[in-house]
């Protein structure tokens, strides 16, 4: 969507600037904002070990997905190493029909794969996933998420399509009138919470609601660490707690908080976040808003009590 080649940055100057931030601010961790970090390998493995060589002993990671094919172990111990510790990849659909649609040249197998790849290290991995292409059917949408559901992934971050303008995308939106004329003048509206596209097999409502049915069913309810043991416990409690953090009102949030803290043996962390549910059921617009009935209501009737 840039219409340029892709560039890179001068390693050594890179390291310069990390060093600085180091010496001039104190920094303890540091993001990236790029959306291609591990697509030129050379380049990633000698940023990764003058951190190392240079004892920067930082945590960082990148704000944009990585490129899945491109990892492999030497590189992602190299990375770890070096501080890395969040692995965001790019997972986009579970339609292997979608993935090559979008020229995305990776097959599921492979994904399953990396991902199992990735559990050898004590690293946190997170998978982006895309609903809503113009074309998608409801199969396909579902097939996203089992396939979502299905690997072993520590939080999953469900997105709806978004028609960047520059990008083939907007360009079949435009010519097939899958988007509103007024979107081609108001750029405000490209954020990533907005879903504008009129997709041809459902509703633009179909897609908002699947999408964040599935968030709360397997980053909360069915969350990989929530149901672990010791340390995993812990991680989740970290993330449960980072989105009540965001979203004071965020029921299911508190309700995994609770079970998390009952599991660690926490029991007034638990009554705590306990109350919040009960304080918060009674609230009519909540339960609809994070769709407690859909979820199976038993799972809260103890707290109403």
């Amino acid at each position: 969507m840039w219409h340029r080649r892709l560039r890179f940055r001068n390693v050594e100057n890179v390291l310069d600037e990390i060093d600085g931030l180091k010496r001039n601010f104190g920094i303890k961790y540091l993001v990236f904002n790029d959306d291609n970090m591990t697509i030129n390998r050379e380049f990633t493995m000698k940023l990764c070990q003058g951190m190392i060589d240079r004892k920067f002993n930082i945590k960082w990671s990148v704000s944009g997905g990585l490129y899945v094919p491109s990892l492999d172990e030497k590189l992602v111990d190299m990375m770890i190493k070096s501080g890395f510790n969040i692995f965001t990849l790019a997972i986009e659909s579970g339609s292997q029909e979608i993935l090559d649609s979008i020229r995305k040249k990776v097959r599921l197998s492979e994904i399953a794969e990396k991902v199992n790849m990735l559990r050898k290290f004590d690293a946190y991995i997170e998978g982006y996933f895309m609903l809503g292409f113009p074309e998608e059917t409801e199969k396909q949408l579902k097939m996203t998420i089992d396939f979502s559901a299905g690997l072993d992934l520590d939080w999953r971050c469900y997105q709806c399509v978004q028609p960047y303008p520059g990008t083939d995308l907007y360009d079949e939106c435009v010519k097939k009138k899958l988007i509103d004329e007024e979107a081609m003048e108001d750029f405000e509206i490209f954020d990533r919470r907005n879903y504008i596209i009129k997709p041809v097999h459902f509703s633009q409502d179909y897609v908002l609601r699947e999408s964040y049915i599935a968030n709360l069913r397997y980053n909360f309810l069915n969350n990989k660490n929530l149901n672990g043991s010791g340390s995993n416990v812990r991680r989740a409690i970290t993330d449960f707690r980072w989105v009540l953090n965001m979203v004071p009102d965020h029921i299911v949030a508190a309700h995994c908080l609770a079970l998390a803290y009952d599991r660690v043996g926490d029991k007034k962390d638990a009554d705590l976040y306990r109350n919040k549910v009960r304080m918060l059921a009674k609230d009519a617009g909540i339960r609809r808003k994070y769709y407690l009935d859909e979820l199976g209501i038993n799972k809260y009737e103890e707290a109403l009590n």
